[in-house]
């Protein structure tokens, strides 16, 4: 409530008048005294902002609410199958065990060495995810989570994967971790001329 005012009460029992008040209207994010000043549904008055409590913790922009986040049960099969010196692919088999009405999956890139953030839509199965221009012989997190209705779940499976490093010559590596690889059987080395192959710690 906003604004000061007064009514006086008279001999007759009656009051001369009625004070008019106005209800402040704060939005997401804005600066309020009690609760019910926010508008955002399932907002709370935290630290004097119309914030998202404990219980609700994610804000949806769509509908201008708080939700809170789905457990739905998934199950990840994370499989990496291909580490190019520019870009990996992952074999992802994922379900929900409970509904899967509304429920999108959804892959992220993170801790590239170029600040991108890239996502990867995938289905419930089995999918096929590729990550493409990335940078050789560097370490990537790729964690595969899932949405409700746009509102994001806690569970979330996180699989580490490296690039291959550039060669001096035409071989094929494959069989990445961050400490070894493998060349393909077909490749050959010279036995008469040192190489080198450097990976940058």
């Amino acid at each position: 409530m906003e604004g000061n005012s007064t009514a006086l009460c008279n001999t007759t029992g009656r009051f001369d008048s009625f004070p008019t008040f106005a209800l402040i209207s704060v939005p997401y994010k804005g600066q309020c005294n009690v609760t019910i000043q926010c508008l955002t549904l399932n907002a709370d008055c935290l630290n004097n902002h119309c914030e998202c409590p404990q219980l609700h913790d994610f804000y949806l922009n769509g509908n201008d609410s708080c939700q809170t986040k789905p457990a739905l049960g998934i199950n990840f099969d994370l499989n990496v199958i291909n580490e190019r010196n520019d870009s990996v692919e992952i074999n992802a088999s994922l379900s929900v065990q409970n509904s899967s009405d509304g429920v999108q999956f959804y892959a992220k890139l993170i801790d590239d060495p170029n600040n991108r953030t890239d996502y990867f839509k995938i289905t419930n199965g089995s999918s096929t995810i590729r990550f493409r221009d990335l940078m050789p012989a560097q370490r990537y997190n790729i964690v595969v989570s899932l949405s409700k209705n746009g509102v994001p779940s806690n569970e979330s499976e996180t699989v580490a994967v490296v690039t291959a490093p550039n060669c001096e010559h035409a071989w094929n590596i494959k069989s990445v971790t961050e400490t070894t690889f493998r060349f393909y059987q077909n490749s050959t080395f010279d036995s008469f001329e040192f190489t080198a192959i450097e990976v940058p710690t």
